[in-house]
């Protein structure tokens, strides 16, 4: 098991400009946080992994529009179990959590947290040749990958929009089948 104690000071944050799809140089900040991450080898088949991060992002010059960091998650966790040496046959259950976070300076508007389970089966076919399933999203949960909070405007729209927030969705569940080929 490792325990980190650390501490970020940015001279700018690169923050999301909606309208333009790129990003700019934001204000100061400051990241402070703690991540313990646990590694278990209870026996020859069996490995655990436990990750949990916590993080307080703030902007470090004390504006009034307020001082979160858009999208800078405070808790991420995961969790991974995998089985091996069982003959030709290995496999893992991976969970990963990640935070709810502000959207907004003000912290007023938040993204959702989101939990996603993936599956991995492998079997050894000979000394040169495997094959593995992933079940990818195993409980096709309907996350968002990211969110953003701004205001939207067509091209040549007046200085009026529409403030909301827009998301880019997590693939629902997935299977992938992989042949690995060793030469």
């Amino acid at each position: 098991t490792t325990l980190a104690l650390w501490r970020l000071d940015f001279d700018s944050e690169l923050v999301y400009v909606g309208d333009t799809g790129n990003t700019q140089a934001g204000r100061p900040s400051r990241r402070t946080g703690v991540e313990w991450s646990n590694h278990w080898t209870p026996g020859e088949y069996l490995l655990m992994d436990a990750n949990l991060a916590w993080t307080h992002p703030r902007y470090s010059d004390n504006d009034a529009v307020g001082n979160n960091i858009p999208n800078a998650v405070q808790k991420v966790s995961s969790f991974s179990i995998a089985v091996k040496n069982l003959g030709p046959w290995s496999g893992a259950l991976a969970v990963r959590y990640v935070g709810s976070a502000p959207l907004i300076e003000n912290n007023s508007v938040r993204s959702p947290s989101s939990a996603t389970a993936n599956l991995r089966v492998n079997r050894q076919l000979s000394s040169d040749v495997d094959v593995s399933l992933d079940v990818l999203n195993l409980t096709d949960r309907h996350n968002n990958d990211i969110s953003y909070y701004y205001t939207s405007r067509v091209a040549g729209e007046p200085s009026l929009g529409v403030d909301g927030t827009h998301v880019h969705p997590a693939a629902p569940r997935t299977l992938k089948v992989t042949a690995r080929v060793k030469y």
